[in-house]
């Protein structure tokens, strides 16, 4: 179950989704660091990934 859906992504304003992407960003650079505990198939680091890739494609539409 994904954490935002694409229509309240498309609410949001570029600074927002932004900043959302940095802390996500954040999160898997943290995540990245205790590779030993958390895996890059458990589902917390998928949610967070997904995450991460569905703002990117809504910054690329706003972009183009």
């Amino acid at each position: 179950m994904k954490n935002t859906t694409a229509k309240q992504l498309k609410a949001m304003s570029v600074n927002t989704l932004e900043e959302r992407l940095d802390a996500l960003c954040a999160i898997i650079a943290k995540l990245e660091q205790y590779r030993h505990v958390f895996e890059t198939d458990e589902k917390l680091h998928t949610m967070v990934q997904t995450e991460i890739d569905d703002i990117v494609e809504q910054l690329e539409a706003r972009y183009l």
